[in-house]
């Protein structure tokens, strides 16, 4: 199986096992207790570090593997903890996952790299990298819809310190989870039903526009190559 046909399956798997486990929750009738986003913290704090520990795990996984988008995780760490503990806790998973796909591109190579990503993206990429250095790696991780995950593998390939490029995807990845942490904190609103279907939806709707993202895609990475050419 490619590997972004195994992304898919693996995608299509984890809103599988999100359905059956909302099922199974509400068939246990535990799903009225959540009653209030007040009820939903304090449930996520009776697992003590481990519910924390999820977070952050699906934040690297999410790096490293793309099963899910990482507004969703971004989302619930806001609702679960609030807008400073959720981003901070959602920027811990995510730049490890950054830190473990530099450091995996750098020291296994392009054998690996092209596994993962298209040989068009690796050259187009090594191209910005090497005319307008990490100004090009920054742009990338703050406009939406362009595979900022990927593009951390494919940096790793570059000649550019590790440490420095993990600094620039600290920079560009900052606002946007910060973002989605203040929606969840924000999200106060809604009950937990309604929040649990706004994750689903959000998780639907980045599988439903996979067919569209390539499009996407190229009409900003268009605007790139001007800009890099200049």
């Amino acid at each position: 199986m490619r590997p972004k046909a195994w992304r898919q399956a693996l995608a299509g798997a984890v809103l599988l096992a999100l359905f059956a486990g909302g099922i199974l929750l509400w068939q246990s009738g535990r799903w009225a207790s959540f009653h209030s986003r007040e009820a939903v913290q304090e449930a996520a704090r009776s697992f003590g570090p481990w519910g924390a520990a999820l977070l952050f795990l699906a934040e690297v996984a999410q790096v490293l593997l793309a099963p899910i988008p990482g507004q969703a995780v971004g989302l619930a760490a806001g609702y679960l903890y609030g807008l400073w503990a959720g981003t901070a806790l959602a920027m811990a998973g995510l730049m490890t996952g950054t830190a473990l796909a530099l450091w995996l591109g750098r020291t296994l190579g392009r054998p690996l790299v092209e596994r993962w990503a298209s040989p068009s993206l690796i050259a187009r990429l090594d191209g910005y990298l090497e005319r307008r250095g990490e100004i090009i790696l920054l742009a990338i991780f703050l406009l939406p819809f362009l595979p900022d995950d990927l593009c951390c593998f494919v940096a790793g390939l570059s000649k550019l310190p590790l440490r420095r490029l993990w600094w620039v995807a600290l920079v560009g990845r900052l606002p946007g989870v910060f973002v989605t942490a203040y929606l969840g904190d924000q999200s106060q609103r809604l009950g937990w039903p309604l929040f649990v279907a706004l994750l689903a939806g959000l998780v639907a709707l980045g599988v439903l526009l996979a067919g569209w993202r390539d499009r996407l895609q190229a009409l900003l990475f268009r605007a790139l190559d001007r800009w890099a050419r200049r």
